[in-house]
């Protein structure tokens, strides 16, 4: 099992909003390789979770793929986001895409669709859809702002930070401050090069 030093308070947020009633979704950014993905999945162990990971290209069929893996059903659904988030909705618990921004710069409607599927099936759920993402421009402008067709449906964000210097230590408990500023240096506090 992972060890997660200085993301206490993320794992406690994280499990605030999917312990509240009702659907929410959460939105997660930061710069690459700061451990978004892990802290998530962290957060979601023991519940029913669709995990999808967007490319960029074919990401509807794998969602349809894996919700199929969850339910047989779901060969039998329309190849749609509303229709697909809608047949998961009482069979997950959490709904997580992961590199979001991929998603929307290559299907220019996903996000009026997932809004659609918000607004009509999942707002009337206890299901909690959380998206993540890399791309902190696209997360700001195309998911967190104003003119975003999300925009008003978020119940909670999260900046997931790199890990503060100061907390090396608990990394690498055996290593001289010196060796600590070298690790810094070659891998700028992404704890996943490590």
């Amino acid at each position: 099992m992972a060890i997660f030093y200085d993301r206490v308070e993320e794992l406690r947020r994280i499990k605030e909003f999917l312990a509240r009633p009702g659907f929410g979704l959460l939105v997660v950014y930061g710069r690459r390789r700061v451990g978004k993905t892990a802290l998530v999945l962290k957060a979601t162990e023991g519940l029913r979770r669709l995990y999808l990971l967007a490319v960029g290209r074919g990401d509807l069929a794998r969602l349809k793929r894996a919700a199929a893996e969850v339910d047989r059903r779901a060969r039998y659904v329309a190849e749609d986001w509303e229709a697909l988030l809608a047949f998961l909705a009482d069979k997950v618990d959490v709904v997580i895409i992961d590199e979001f921004p991929n998603l929307v710069e290559s299907d220019k409607a996903a996000l009026s669709a997932i809004q659609a599927a918000v607004d009509n099936v999942l707002a009337n759920t206890s299901t909690k859809l959380i998206l993540l993402g890399s791309s902190v421009s696209v997360m700001t402008s195309k998911v967190l702002s104003y003119k975003s067709p999300l925009y008003g449906r978020r119940t909670a964000s999260l900046e997931v930070k790199p890990v503060p210097f100061l907390q090396y230590r608990h990394f690498f408990p055996d290593k001289p401050a010196r060796e600590l500023v070298e690790i810094h240096g070659f891998a700028g506090a992404s704890p996943t090069t490590w």
